[in-house]
């Protein structure tokens, strides 16, 4: 009986040292691990696409709205928020020179005058951090307001499209 007792309680140990400390150490030791998979590459090729005739009129058109679309922004957001009026100046210039790049000397000239402006204005705003003196705020709104419709009368694509490169 003794014997029997010791036993039980032997096994009854061990069960729940078996229980508390899990079958992991088994688990490893038997299960097979799988080899690890080399990645894939993946090949590119770059393709060169000829332009259409079509693409220099499209690629106009879709700059002159983000530029007219930027500098709306622009307008709106002078009496605030910083990030977006560095963020708006810098698309309406950018915008404006792609415009610039595909036109013919004779109208790119008057566009390059109005880059350099909006340049102006955009040291400006990086020097103020956004923060003008009550009636700059209006005078730079006056002057952007300006350029955006001599811009907006004069270079729209149907007055362009024969002075497209």
């Amino acid at each position: 009986m003794r014997q029997r007792n010791i036993f039980l309680i032997f096994a009854f140990y061990f069960l729940i040292f078996v229980f508390l400390t899990g079958c992991e150490a088994f688990r490893k030791k038997f299960v097979r691990k799988q080899a690890p998979r080399a990645p894939e590459k993946a090949y590119y090729v770059p393709t060169d696409y000829p332009k259409r005739p079509g693409d220099i009129e499209d690629e106009y058109n879709e700059y002159f709205t983000f530029w007219k679309r930027s500098q709306e922004e622009l307008i709106a957001y002078l009496s605030g928020y910083y990030k977006k009026q560095i963020a708006s100046s810098r698309r309406a210039i950018e915008n404006l020179t792609y415009m610039r790049d595909m036109l013919k000397e004779e109208k790119a000239a008057k566009l390059t005058e109005y880059i350099k402006q909006m340049d102006l204005i955009h040291e400006e705003i990086k020097e103020s951090h956004g923060f003008f003196m009550p009636g700059k705020s209006a005078e730079i709104a006056g002057e952007l307001s300006v350029i955006y419709n001599d811009v907006r009368k004069n270079y729209p694509y149907k007055k362009i499209k024969d002075f497209l490169k």
